[in-house]
């Protein structure tokens, strides 16, 4: 739970480098589709 702005900042940050790729939301809504995935029942 981040109180402040730069406490979450410096998370992500962590994140990036030691577990996850840290994106922009931006970023992440070009990748996915823009209706959701239909699959056979």
């Amino acid at each position: 739970f981040d109180r402040s702005s730069l406490s979450h900042k410096v998370n992500l940050f962590d994140l990036h480098h030691k577990y996850a790729d840290v994106m922009h939301l931006d970023e992440v809504k070009k990748h996915l589709p823009l209706e959701p995935v239909r699959r056979a029942v």
